[in-house]
């Protein structure tokens, strides 16, 4: 979807090939917007739940302000399960970055060149583990 409304932007977000750091703007926008709205739910599911436990309702008792209860006892309550899912929406970025490189003609991970193919094991993970790296 994002492609169909930013490619009437040709001169800015083109489509074929990467030779500004604006060309960056399409790929970005598709890939952020396919899981922000997961997270911002999520965030606000996390957070609705921290509100209601009693770490925040004693800080509201003692008279602390508002900002103090969300940003000191309910944020990194609720930062636990957010970061949990981020972590699990991280497979699905890479994924979608090959697809997306592919689409765009960037060179990346969407094409495959067995000179730099070292560095992409080592970025995978498999060297380490297996130890060579």
């Amino acid at each position: 979807m994002p492609f169909r409304c930013f490619c009437f932007f040709g001169a800015v977000a083109s489509t074929a090939g990467a030779t500004t750091p604006a060309h960056l703007i399409l790929p970005a926008t598709t890939l952020g917007l396919a899981v922000a709205g997961t997270i911002a739910r999520f965030t606000r599911l996390a957070m609705l739940e921290v509100l209601r436990q009693s770490c925040p309702r004693t800080a509201r008792a003692n008279g602390a302000p508002r900002w103090r209860q969300v940003a000191w006892n309910a944020l990194p309550n609720a930062a636990i399960p957010t970061v949990t899912v981020i972590g699990f929406q991280l497979g699905w970025l890479i994924g979608g970055s090959v697809v997306i490189e592919t689409v765009s003609a960037w060179r990346g991970a969407g094409r495959p060149d067995f000179r730099d193919f070292g560095v992409k094991r080592r970025v995978a993970g498999i060297d380490p583990v297996a130890g060579n790296g």
